[in-house]
């Protein structure tokens, strides 16, 4: 090959292949299309398997409930699209139509900025998520243990972690309560503090009461107590929760040990009194109590919210606080955005100096080889002569191949403004910069 890299393989010179995310996700698609597109994650090692058997060798697939995405480095694009395509409507058993028609693609900067995104938590349904982190390097992992994962692939697939920590460290997307069961909790700890030294006592075995007395569990409270006017029917669920249970009968002393009052039965009629609760405070000696009515209707009396020392929050205080951070949460996933963007832009600068490297070694080498015939060739040349000489064979293949691509007649024509611009650029003879001073000007 007669050009300005003759001599240098072209591996060396060529800079890595393309990144491209292909997929469908969930805020892009209908609910019905959802339950048709969306794998089961067990199925990601046989989409894996068909993506390699396709020829494709450096892919990780993210399959969760909010996508089913391909991040590959390939050179073609539309192959990558056209085999996803076929493999996941084969491997969910529904029309390639359906898929090609959600299908998004997303290639270079745009690609690695979505994967940065992915692992932020900013693509979400629900910003913030803390399982999308450990489901980015679970698939990472996959990948690597089926030999799918190439280094540049790698590389990309550690920078997005590291980028995904550094957003839960950087911005708020993470911090707020998006949930009625988080956000009661929120407020237990904003009123007892270390919730392992507190109590709550759960009336009902309603869902939403469970999966708030569940939250407190992961929270750190220890003694958990349920009651409810049909003892049998909590009794497996107290069980399920490590819940002591209590007779409904005596709930008015089980208020008084309660640091926590949890109510979801809704049967009509306050099953919890002002002044059960303020002979309660007495008996506690004033110490606050925070009560949690999501009973529909109402089971705690609302006038319970005038007593000192008593924190009363209905189902509509909760969602009000949810609501609030999810509002906060997307207002900084809009600023992690933006980091995204950087964090793409500086991997991408990184990849493209890596990628220089070789080719820069491969000339040194180039020179040095040239260098040493000429002086085999030429023994005993003055420094001189010997730079002059030198200088002339290095420019030799370059002069002839830049006259080629200036005339058209090579394959690799490039436009000749461009050229000239490149080559001033290479060489530090750009025209537009400003001449230093002449001696005696």
């Amino acid at each position: 090959m007669t050009n300005a890299t003759a001599g240098l393989p072209m591996a060396q010179v060529a800079g890595p292949a393309g990144f491209v995310v292909v997929g469908v996700a969930r805020d892009r698609v209908s609910s019905t299309a959802a339950d048709q597109l969306f794998l089961d994650p067990a199925a990601a090692p046989m989409v894996l398997s068909r993506l390699k058997a396709a020829g494709f060798d450096s892919v990780v697939l993210l399959a969760t409930c909010d996508r089913t995405e391909a991040v590959a480095q390939h050179p073609d694009p539309e192959k990558l699209a056209a085999d996803f395509v076929a493999i996941l409507a084969e491997v969910a058993g529904i029309a390639p139509a359906i898929v090609a028609d959600a299908l998004h693609r997303l290639d270079g900067a745009r690609a690695v900025e979505r994967l940065m995104a992915i692992a932020g938590g900013i693509e979400s349904t629900l910003p913030g998520e803390p399982e999308v982190l450990a489901q980015v390097r679970d698939a990472v992992a996959a990948s690597a243990a089926v030999e799918m994962l190439g280094s540049e692939l790698e590389r990309l697939g550690q920078a997005a972690l590291a980028f995904g920590k550094r957003v839960r460290t950087e911005t708020a997307v993470g911090r707020h309560v998006v949930s009625i069961a988080s956000a009661a909790v929120g407020v237990a700890r904003e009123v007892f503090g270390d919730l392992s030294k507190s109590s709550a006592l759960i009336l009902g075995a309603s869902e939403a009461a469970m999966v708030i007395a569940g939250r407190l569990r992961d929270g750190g409270l220890q003694r958990l107590t349920v009651t409810d006017p049909s003892e049998g029917r909590v009794a497996p669920l107290a069980r399920e929760i490590g819940a002591r249970v209590a007779p409904f009968s005596g709930l008015d002393a089980e208020l008084a040990e309660a640091d926590i009052v949890v109510s979801g039965i809704g049967r009509g009629g306050y099953l919890v009194t002002a002044p059960q609760v303020d002979a309660a405070l007495r008996q506690r000696r004033r110490r606050p109590m925070f009560l949690v009515d999501v009973g529909v209707p109402a089971d705690i009396a609302p006038d319970v919210h005038r007593l000192d020392g008593a924190f009363l929050y209905t189902l509509a205080d909760l969602e009000r606080i949810a609501e609030a951070g999810l509002a906060r949460r997307r207002e900084a996933a809009a600023e992690a955005s933006a980091m995204a963007a950087e964090a793409a832009a500086e991997f991408l600068l990184a990849e493209a100096e890596r990628s220089a490297v070789p080719a820069l070694r491969a000339l040194r080498e180039r020179f040095d080889a040239v260098r040493a015939d000429l002086l085999a060739e030429r023994p005993g040349l003055s420094a001189d002569e010997a730079t002059r000489l030198l200088v002339a064979r290095l420019l030799h293949g370059p002069a002839l191949a830049l006259k080629a691509m200036a005339r058209g007649s090579d394959a690799e024509t490039l436009d000749g403004p461009a050229l000239v611009r490149m080559i001033a650029r290479l060489f530090g003879r750009d025209e537009n910069r400003p001449k230093p001073p002449q001696e005696g000007a």
